[in-house]
């Protein structure tokens, strides 16, 4: 067995642990010094419904079925329910060390994307600076401002999975199995399946690059037994979050998203959603461009700009009176994409689009041929 060097084989990870610490405190620092909570819409708008619950859970000791203050009622379990037998809960709570929110949000996907990056062989004080870029992308800030904190939790435990199954390809399967089994459990638990379906897509990918890999290296078998391994971390995830997932499945062909009960007649009954209801809140052709270049589309759908800005001067020169104009410029709609609302343009940095590209460039051996398949 391998002796453990403390400076070389821990020190690193215990230094990152703690800038990743510092970073959340002092990025969210009203949090935590000043005892402010950040007004997220979707979060109050949950908190209603869950009130009831809340309120019968901690007068009865019994968990409510169902939810009867909103629409005209429905099953508690999609509202606020508090799942019994999962015992992998304290991996749940140690993933963000109990930080208040919004940091326990962010510090996971710091976590999660170091462990990424060293699975992938990067050197760890690199791996600090890719996973705080990772964690504090716009993508991520402007969804928990809306209150997206599912989403904003499933995208930082995906690259767990991810780093997990790197490893089992890559002959560290006992450390690759661990890895993969809290990454998934951790990602099925949060039950935001639109990005655990986009994960499965990467993933995807990854596997046909290394079926691929193994054919040309004469490896099948390995990459079979692999792949096999892998089937342990799925029936775990699933098992432990079986009624969760369950529940959700059951009541879903009796929402919007399931077949309907009404018949236009003369036409064949509906099924699922439409097209364009799906599509609704997806970017513009062009979009994506705002990844390197911010505000191509403009700002978010409502903005508070200054009076010092162009819209200001405009508003000044056409004489409009000074009232009218603060309340215009306090809610100006700055976007001009085909999305209904948006909270602001997902910008990566051209920086960070730039180093990836460089990093395509001078990579060598297999992670080269992976990144471009996933570009």
């Amino acid at each position: 067995m391998k002796n453990i060097n403390f400076q070389k084989d821990v020190l690193p990870h215990l230094v990152a642990v703690a800038i990743f610490l510092v970073v959340v405190v002092i990025f969210y620092r009203p949090a935590f010094f000043e005892d402010k909570a950040l007004s997220q819409h979707d979060i109050l708008m949950a908190k209603g419904p869950s009130k009831a619950l809340e309120d019968f859970r901690e007068e009865s000791g019994r968990e409510g079925l169902w939810a009867s203050n909103i629409f005209s009622g429905m099953p508690a379990y999609l509202v606020n329910v508090s799942w019994s037998g999962d015992l992998f809960r304290y991996v749940y709570h140690l993933s963000y060390l109990d930080l208040p929110s919004p940091a326990r949000l962010t510090f996971p996907a710091m976590l999660a994307f170091y462990i990424l990056l060293l699975a992938f062989g990067v050197r760890p004080y690199l791996a600090i600076a890719g996973a705080i870029a990772y964690a504090l992308s716009s993508f991520n800030i402007i969804s928990i401002t809306a209150g997206h904190n599912l989403k904003v939790l499933a995208v930082a435990y995906a690259p767990l999975v991810i780093a997990g199954v790197h490893l089992v390809f890559n002959n560290k399967r006992i450390a690759g199995l661990i890895i993969t089994i809290i990454g998934l459990y951790l990602q099925v638990r949060v039950n935001h399946l639109q990005i655990t379906y986009y994960l499965m897509l990467i993933l995807l990918f990854y596997g046909l690059f290394q079926l691929y890999n193994a054919y040309k290296t004469k490896t099948l078998k390995s990459f079979f037994q692999s792949a096999a391994l892998l089937m342990i971390p799925i029936v775990l995830a699933v098992g432990i979050n079986f009624g969760k997932l369950w529940s959700v499945y059951s009541y879903s062909k009796y929402s919007i998203r399931g077949p309907s009960e009404l018949k236009v007649t003369g036409q064949e009954k509906d099924s699922g959603l439409s097209r364009d209801y799906a599509f609704n809140y997806s970017n513009g052709i062009f979009e994506p461009l705002t990844l390197m270049i911010p505000n191509l589309m403009g700002g978010p759908s409502i903005q508070e700009l200054d009076r010092s800005s162009n819209t200001g001067e405009a508003l000044r020169r056409n004489n409009v009176p000074g009232n009218q104009a603060s309340d215009f410029l306090k809610n100006a709609r700055t976007y001009w994409g085909k999305q209904p609302f948006t909270g602001g343009p997902f910008y990566a940095g051209a920086t960070i689009i730039f180093l990836f590209i460089l990093g395509i460039v001078f990579t060598k051996g297999p992670v080269k041929n992976l990144s471009l398949i996933h570009i």
